[in-house]
């Protein structure tokens, strides 16, 4: 088993002031129910307000989303209700998710480069978006990784609450991009966008933002939607998937991953490799990645509401690239073979009990489990009390 004393500070991800910003102003305009004392208070009273209020909807519906969507209070199922609810507790988490991946591709590839590089207008395909987080963190990120030109977004929900919320959301931020959107269906949405594919030019980007689990019992839109993946996989395309990070969605998406390598696909992350998930030999294990962000003052008076610390989030991400597009890349490969994948509880947590802690730190060393082209493997830090190296990121051995 390796040693290493690899050591690396906690980067933590940030998210553009414009956008939290934006975030502020749109939970300001749902102000119906706000009693008029409060309407007279500066914005930062009213938004604390609004918290106190909806802390328990957000909590509700955190709940639905990573166990059972079918569990859905009655009273979130009114899409106004949902799309606040969703905004205040999802919407600056997911943007958050989906720039820490994206930063963690520019450790395995000169990721900016390749954005810099493309000339024609490249399109992003939002099933399911929501509040438009998505849609707004990929806008942001390619700009700020230094691309110029115009971009495309097709946005599709079944809601419109949230897909009039998404486009204020996108509207009103500095990008050069243009929108279509539809209130559909998802089946609707693969529909449309299936009868449309010689329309699209350049790079193609399928955002599945907490998609795949929500039709686990969807066998046709399932269907739909592979056929749609298997069509593009001959295009310049890319997909980012995002799911919960818990047991049984991850393994799900770890099961969609395969299933996609083997109809073409490349890997981009969080995987070093292209082979079969090695994760999925044994029925405990799960992939997810993890990191930490800087919360606006709002998200930590809503953690603390909800007694919840989201100081590091966590998530199943998988993003998935066509030949065409891996060929692009194929010279813009940085080292990246072995990726963190486990943290047992060995690791000196401080939330352990102090005896556990205790009989831990005399041992002084613990296992990290890694993924690389080889399969799983272990390595023992040198100096376990000092590593803060989390799942997700890229080790390199000193």
């Amino acid at each position: 088993m390796k040693q290493t004393p690899y050591q690396t500070p906690i980067n933590k991800t940030s998210i553009p002031g414009v956008i939290v910003k934006k975030w502020k102003q749109e939970l300001l305009t749902h102000n119906k129910k706000m009693p008029s004392d409060i309407r007279s208070l500066g914005d930062n009273q009213k938004l604390k307000w609004l918290i106190n209020s909806e802390h328990g909807s957000v909590h509700d519906l955190w709940e639905a989303f990573t166990t059972d969507r079918d569990l859905l209070p009655r009273y979130l199922m009114n899409p106004k209700k949902q799309a606040l609810s969703y905004l205040l507790g999802f919407h600056l988490p997911n943007i958050a998710r989906f720039q820490m991946v994206f930063e963690r591709l520019s450790e395995r590839y000169m990721w900016r480069d390749f954005w810099k590089s493309i000339k024609s207008a490249p399109t992003f395909i939002d099933f399911g978006c929501g509040s438009g987080a998505m849609s707004i963190s990929w806008l942001s990120a390619i700009y700020r990784a230094g691309y110029k030109g115009p971009t495309h977004l097709s946005l599709f929900d079944h809601q419109a609450a949230l897909l009039d919320m998404a486009r204020r959301n996108i509207d009103a931020l500095p990008f050069q991009t243009t929108i279509r959107s539809g209130k559909v269906d998802l089946t609707k949405a693969i529909s449309y966008v299936d009868k449309n594919l010689n329309k699209i030019e350049g790079v193609t980007n399928i955002s599945l933002g907490y998609i795949w689990n929500e039709i686990s019992n969807n066998h046709r839109a399932q269907h739909k939607l592979i056929e749609l993946l298997g069509k593009l996989e001959s295009k310049e395309t890319i997909l980012w998937i995002f799911e919960p990070a818990n047991q049984n969605q991850s393994r799900k998406a770890m099961e969609l991953r395969d299933q996609l390598i083997s109809m073409g696909y490349e890997l981009a992350y969080p995987c070093s490799h292209s082979s079969q998930c090695p994760m999925l030999e044994r029925s405990r294990d799960w992939c997810y990645s993890e990191g930490h962000w800087q919360r606006p003052i709002e998200i930590e008076l809503l953690d603390k509401r909800l007694k919840l610390d989201r100081s590091k989030l966590r998530t199943t991400a998988m993003i998935l690239m066509s030949p065409k597009v891996k060929a692009k890349l194929a010279d813009l490969k940085r080292n990246s073979d072995q990726i963190i994948v486990g943290k047992p509880l060995k690791e000196l947590k401080s939330n352990l009990p102090k005896k556990l802690r205790a009989r831990l730190k005399e041992k002084k060393k613990f296992d990290y489990l890694l993924c690389g082209p080889k399969g799983i493997s272990k390595v023992t830090p040198i100096h376990p009390e000092k590593s803060c190296m989390s799942r997700g990121e890229v080790l390199d051995f000193e």
